[in-house]
């Protein structure tokens, strides 16, 4: 059996963890009819946005919720590290990979700034 994977802008359930703290974002929690194609569709793991926090993964009636936050650099916190969706066949490894020193959550230098320290 193929490992299906589903993602969405917004969360499809609203047992998920999510920042209350953000204005008006329970505009955005528990779309019954996403979460309904996220099951059809046999989904092992949906991947979702727009919770602002959360865990790597939540499992509900069988499949593993990840929250894939982006957001700006400068909203990043520590446990918002990317999570790792598959990882040589395994969904959701308990061991996360992580590279040497961690993840810094540093924006990159404008390019304009990186092109002029390096001479251009």
């Amino acid at each position: 059996r193929a490992m299906v994977l589903t993602m969405t802008h917004f969360l499809t359930r609203p047992e998920l963890p999510f920042d209350w703290s953000i204005p008006g974002i329970c505009d955005h929690i528990g779309c019954v009819g996403l979460d309904e194609q996220v099951r059809v569709l046999g989904a092992d793991v949906h991947v979702y946005g727009r919770a602002c926090c959360g865990g790597p993964s939540t499992a509900l009636d069988g499949v593993r919720y990840v929250h894939g936050y982006l957001g700006t650099t400068e909203q990043h916190r520590p446990q918002m590290a990317p999570v790792c969706v598959l990882s040589r066949g395994e969904l959701v490894p308990s061991k996360q990979p992580e590279p040497e020193g961690g993840f810094t959550f540093i924006p990159p230098a404008p390019l304009a700034e990186r092109v002029r320290s390096a001479g251009g």
